[in-house]
């Protein structure tokens, strides 16, 4: 990691990830990485690649600065060269409670997507973050893709959003149901009306998984029992982006898309507009008793247009503040356009950000990735 800025008791520290080399394909970070609390990061990149796709894991050791990656899809799963492969780590990690990450694959390039030559739907994975090594759960929602994940309250089950390969506008698909001990399907439900399928999170007043049905309508499912039903809030914007987990009193902090907004939903049910972030925003970080909230506004390709500005909001105030714009330390120390990020992560004073950026000479914000570091936060 190399230091970029230095600012208000801020320290920038940010390194690109070290690709196998270049490729076809478009190297971007689109999932949300996951603090291990030891003041290690695991996240995932990938080479947005259909046939042959594969993606890449990383963990950042803050005590030693390093970023190293230790293992890839490919080299875990059954495939055969040829084959459709699995381009991108879309849904965010998320832990166990037993201590063990969970993430899952999705394609790339879906273009002629075909299940063929050992190519039979995306998969589930399991990361032992100690011993450093990933095992293959397999295709738990058979022939779909798995862009969305979250785990209950107490982790012992995942819910993922996985999606048809044939449907696209709008996207659909269903619920898989994963039981933790096992990393077996438990079951699959469908709710026709699930939209967006980015963005899955607890639901504070009866603990099932939240999820958006459009029109900035939500609904709430049951796990256990299959059974779902709308919930009394209406948030703004139309559908569901990003949310964190519970904080310590149990409220989350989500942001819509189409008019992006941010707000709150307490334990009791109520929701609370806390405006606008300033553009798409597909990640949230946030301290443990919810505080403070942390983005990156415009995460698809365009942040660096606005300065790549990372902000804070005090919830309780509402105030909203500025804690480092990384376009000029991106131009003047690395040659790169900073594109936006969908994954910031909070992590005992520290931010880490996943940032996807372009050369100088192209303002798409995308084929590089680099990972940054913001201490002092």
């Amino acid at each position: 990691m190399q230091p970029i800025l230095s600012d208000g008791g801020k320290s920038v520290y940010a390194a690109e990830y070290p690709l196998p080399g270049p490729t076809d394909g478009l190297w971007s970070q689109w999932g949300q990485g996951i603090a291990l609390g030891d003041g290690r990061h695991l996240s995932a990149v990938g080479d947005h690649l259909g046939v042959d796709g594969n993606s890449y894991f990383f963990v950042y050791d803050s005590a030693s600065r390093t970023l190293t990656r230790f293992a890839d899809v490919l080299s875990t799963v059954p495939h055969q060269e040829g084959a459709f492969g699995y381009g991108k780590v879309h849904a965010p990690m998320v832990q166990d409670r037993c201590g063990v990450i969970w993430a899952s694959t999705y394609w790339g390039s879906r273009r002629n997507l075909a299940y063929q030559n050992g190519y039979d739907g995306d998969r589930l994975l399991a990361i032992d973050a100690e011993a450093a090594t990933i095992s293959d759960k397999g295709p738990v929602a058979g022939e779909l893709g798995l862009p969305a994940m979250t785990i209950t309250g107490d982790g012992r089950t995942l819910v993922l959003g996985s999606v048809r390969v044939e449907s696209r506008d709008p996207v659909t698909g269903m619920f898989t149901i994963v039981d933790t001990s096992t990393g077996h399907t438990a079951a699959q439900v469908d709710d026709p009306r699930q939209y967006g399928f980015r963005a899955l999170g607890v639901d504070p007043p009866t603990g099932g998984v939240l999820y958006g049905i459009g029109g900035g309508k939500l609904a709430s499912l049951d796990p256990i029992s299959g059974e779902y039903h709308d919930s009394d809030v209406i948030m703004p914007g139309n559908w569901l982006r990003a949310v964190t987990r519970p904080a310590d009193d149990g409220t989350i902090y989500a942001a819509s898309d189409d008019q992006p907004s941010l707000f709150s939903i307490s334990p009791g049910g109520s929701l609370e507009d806390l405006g606008d972030p300033g553009g798409l925003t597909t990640s949230l970080a946030m301290t443990p008793d919810g505080g403070r909230l942390f983005w990156m506004p415009e995460a698809h390709g365009k942040s660096w247009e606005s300065g790549a500005k990372v902000m804070a909001l005090d919830t309780v105030s509402g105030e909203k503040s500025e804690v480092v714009a990384l376009r000029d330390p991106f131009r003047e120390e690395l040659g790169l356009l900073p594109g936006g990020t969908y994954s910031v992560v909070y992590d005992h004073g520290r931010l880490i950000l996943g940032v996807n950026a372009s050369t100088l000479e192209d303002d798409s914000g995308f084929g590089a990735v680099v990972l940054v570091v913001i201490e002092g936060v």
